[in-house]
């Protein structure tokens, strides 16, 4: 699901390399993060999952803006799961950003 996101991006959107880069390793972290929680399919992702990634960000030290970044990766991802009927709902949309 990731490379078909990540290619529906570069497709769609003319997705610079650097912007390429970005979200893959943004949504490779929320993945090793859902992996870790045991969180096996992506549908199963939920809201305390979401937040739990942000809360390992913040203790990492990222910046408010490189945390902004990431959810935003995340959003797009789960938006994307949901156009293409992965999956029903979507996990961050009552998440806040810093």
């Amino acid at each position: 699901e990731l490379d078909d996101f990540l290619t529906h991006l570069t497709i769609e959107r003319g997705l610079a390399v650097n912007s390429y880069d970005a979200y893959q390793r943004d949504l490779k972290a929320y993945l090793r993060h859902l992996a870790k929680r045991q969180v096996l399919l992506l549908s199963e992702a939920s809201y305390k999952d979401v937040q739990a990634f942000i809360s390992s960000l913040r203790r990492r030290g990222l910046a408010p803006s490189s945390i902004s970044r990431h959810i935003s990766s995340v959003r797009m991802f789960h938006r994307f799961l949901i156009s293409e009927g992965l999956a029903q709902s979507n996990p961050t949309a009552h998440i806040q950003t810093p």
